[in-house]
């Protein structure tokens, strides 16, 4: 029971891998975005900004 808990939690881990990358790289672009000043505007430019 134990091994199968372990490995449960060992590929929950795992797969939260590319949302953390996801992450880090939304911190960094609203950090570097100083086209607009609100926090939403930049998380929208960083997103793609629409077509």
């Amino acid at each position: 029971m134990a091994v199968l808990s372990t490995a449960s939690l060992v590929s929950i881990a795992a797969s939260l891998m590319p949302l953390s990358e996801w992450a880090r790289n939304q911190n960094d672009c609203v950090e570097r975005t100083v086209a607009f000043k609100g926090l939403p505007d930049k998380v929208w430019s960083c997103n793609g900004g629409g077509d």
